[in-house]
């Protein structure tokens, strides 16, 4: 076991980049996910124990209090707790410090865009994602620092108010969720199995040899029921229609054999106001693209021009482009 060890709950991905902050600072350091049953739980022989999760519903999110009653630490241990919110802070690290005593927290606000009680831009003023990021970066790096030197804070405010929230929180996500119609399942590369602890993703492939690899590599994910992996063309995709919220397609569209009539398929398998989200790495506008069309047999490289008519044809609307300093291009199309 590493000299440190963090704890993260990420449903999107903030918290794991923060928790990967922390950790490249601190050096000698393990991240593990709390997901349904953490794969490990025995950290007595730990220097620094970490905890990093956002605020749901004024307080921790579900699973992870019954995932914290399980980890053993070291009587010696630093431990720390960091919670990333939006608006307000919530109960959380008080309720962790009840269940783990802490040496050190930190509350870290971050972006969101979400609507529960009431919008969150009342209570924190939106900032460009790339404020955000770089604030979060920063406040990681701080919070590396004070574990390194064994600071201290009092115990974390017990927030009674988001207390009481936090206690009703199932009662009102189903309230509040009975005109959502997310499903259980999408269509992924395999990070979202990771990053997501209560998601199924549906993986398919055109060859075998892929297929087989992918298998191996998210065996565990396969084994407890959150991921399925199956050999099958996009010219058919094998899913009945309007079945999942989200499809992606990284560095693969180079290759689909129709692709107007494939955009039509994805389109079908997507719920009303499901999005189709497609990554490539080469945009066709470069003369470097074109050494790969001449390498590998049967690829096309798209511009994000023509990438939009096609999904056009296929009904898909609010259509956008992006592309990073490196020229890779991602493309979001809705249905």
């Amino acid at each position: 076991m590493s000299e440190n060890v963090i704890f993260c709950y990420s449903g999107t991905g903030n918290c794991l980049d923060m928790a990967k902050t922390i950790a490249r600072e601190l050096g000698d350091t393990d991240i593990i996910l709390m997901r349904r049953e953490p794969a490990v739980t025995d950290v007595r022989d730990a220097k620094r124990v970490g905890f990093v999760f956002p605020c749901y519903g004024g307080g921790l999110p579900g699973g992870v209090e019954e995932s914290l009653r399980k980890i053993r630490v070291g009587l010696t241990a630093y431990t720390f707790g960091v919670c990333q919110y939006a608006g307000y802070m919530g109960s959380g690290l008080h309720k962790l410090n009840s269940i783990i005593p802490l040496t050190y927290w930190a509350g870290v606000s971050h972006q969101c865009s979400c609507i529960w009680l009431f919008p969150h831009t009342l209570m924190m003023p939106p900032i460009s994602p790339e404020k955000a990021q770089k604030r979060s970066e920063e406040k990681a790096m701080q919070i590396a620092i004070d574990a390194l030197s064994f600071k201290r804070r009092k115990q974390p405010p017990k927030m009674s108010v988001n207390a009481v929230e936090s206690a009703a929180w199932p009662l009102l996500s189903k309230l509040k969720g009975r005109k959502l119609k997310a499903s259980d399942a999408c269509i992924g590369c395999g990070q979202c199995a990771k990053l997501c602890p209560k998601g199924k993703v549906q993986g398919i492939d055109y060859s075998a040899v892929s297929v087989e690899k992918a298998r191996k590599v998210n065996a565990r994910a396969i084994a407890a029921g959150r991921c399925n992996v199956q050999q099958a063309s996009v010219t058919e995709l094998p899913f009945e229609a309007e079945q999942f919220d989200v499809a992606t397609a990284f560095e693969t569209v180079y290759f689909w054999p129709e692709l107007a009539q494939n955009f039509r398929e994805v389109y079908r398998v997507l719920k009303p106001g499901g999005i189709f989200f497609i990554c490539n790495e080469a945009n066709g506008e470069t003369a470097k693209d074109d050494k790969w069309t001449q390498i590998i047999n049967g690829m096309t490289i798209y511009t994000d021009t023509a990438l939009k008519a096609y999904l056009e044809q296929a009904g898909f609307c609010k259509i956008q482009n992006h592309k990073n300093k490196k020229g890779w291009l991602c493309v979001t199309a809705q249905k």
